[in-house]
């Protein structure tokens, strides 16, 4: 069950919050991070009836403090405002690197500001669009 649960989180992460991947890559410390967070489902595990749990619910619990992904929001406020420029990366490959960029360009604002799931924030998208121009505008080619 372990390997499955680092198999399921290592995917989830690459997917929804790559800039926590490649920064605990950077730290050497995804190893220690994925072990970590799979003890804290080991532990609701034996704590909870045999079979309770399936993947999809330990997966949420492994998830829970990832949500909501600062890259998928910043990836499709970006595709939303910059169609332009979302598609010359995406055609150059280069999209992802530049949105991982991107979400780390906007760390104070999310800290000012976080994202609340299923909450819009027009001030929030406002200032992040801002972020993005000025990205694109100190030639990020």
């Amino acid at each position: 069950m372990t390997n499955r649960l680092q198999s399921l989180l290592l995917g989830y992460i690459r997917e929804n919050n790559p800039e926590l991947l490649l920064q605990l890559e950077q730290d050497d410390a995804l190893h220690a991070w994925v072990m970590e967070k799979i003890r804290e489902v080991e532990l609701v595990l034996n704590n909870a009836k045999p079979n309770l749990l399936n993947e999809t619910e330990c997966l949420e619990i492994l998830t829970a403090d990832l949500k909501p992904s600062k890259f998928k929001y910043v990836r499709d406020l970006f595709e939303a405002v910059f169609i332009t420029e979302y598609e010359r990366m995406q055609k150059a490959g280069t999209l992802n690197y530049e949105l991982v960029n991107m979400v780390s360009a906007c760390h104070d604002l999310f800290d000012d500001m976080p994202l609340i799931e299923d909450m819009e924030n027009p001030h929030l998208d406002q200032a992040v669009a801002g972020v993005i121009n000025d990205y694109l505008q100190s030639g990020w080619e």
